[in-house]
């Protein structure tokens, strides 16, 4: 089975390099945020401004992020697809109902994906996110953590099925890659064969502590949540 897969079902995450022109996007976005001095882009509001309204910066990143998850859940669904073993219990025939994965353009209009996916920036110098799992097929995460950081990306280790201690994502990755976690979309649609890995972002694992960093002491992050309607439920 593909590496992608395999690395999902065994460890819940994916390592992706990306090129220096997306890393300087993506690094470019999270600095303007970070002059901000907030938690999250676009805020939690009842009316958040629509993708059009967003400053160019901000619309760079999600361009570029959905140009890496896009790819990532069609890769994840082709490999499916084409798996020979027995350890594949995946339903393909759902797969296929409710998405045109033949297609080479799948999920990449921004505009029409916006409706079901979002993005956000986030500056934890200000914040922090609890335990959760995301309600998606697939989540890519950019990172910029300073070395002397204490918040960081935990998530819980997945085997046979059971959630098991946690662990620092953060040593996995730098800013030459992004991170991918399935979501509960995605192991819905396989049955659970791709699990959806519960992850937080604090200065302990799975703990809702709350402090502002230091100064020179920031994790700043931008992660797009990639969804799509279904054609059927």
């Amino acid at each position: 089975m593909n590496q992608l897969v395999s690395s999902i079902r065994s460890r819940g995450f994916a390592v992706i390099p990306i090129s220096h022109e997306v890393q300087t996007v993506l690094k470019t976005g999270l600095t303007t945020w970070s002059l901000e001095k907030k938690f999250r882009y676009p805020p939690v509001v009842e009316h958040p401004p629509g993708l059009n309204e967003w400053r160019k910066e901000y619309r760079d990143c999600y361009d570029s992020l959905l140009g890496i998850a896009a790819p990532c859940f069609h890769r994840l669904c082709t490999d499916l697809m084409h798996a020979s073993d027995d350890k594949n219990p995946v339903d393909l025939g759902k797969l296929r109902r409710h998405f045109d994965l033949e297609s080479s353009t799948l999920l990449t209009s921004p505009q029409s994906v916006f409706t079901t996916s979002f993005m956000n920036l986030f500056n934890y110098r200000w914040g922090f996110l609890g335990p959760h799992r995301d309600r998606c097929l697939v989540t890519v995460i950019f990172t910029m953590t300073e070395e002397r950081c204490s918040k960081r990306l935990w998530a819980r280790r997945v085997s046979d099925g059971m959630q098991g201690e946690w662990f620092d994502v953060d040593k996995h990755t730098d800013s030459s890659r992004v991170i991918v976690f399935a979501g509960e979309e995605m192991n819905k649609l396989t049955d659970g064969f791709i699990p959806a890995i519960e992850h937080s972002v604090g200065e302990e694992a799975g703990n809702n502590v709350n402090t502002l960093s230091i100064e020179g002491d920031n994790r700043l992050s931008a992660a797009l949540v990639l969804s799509a309607p279904l054609k059927e439920r």
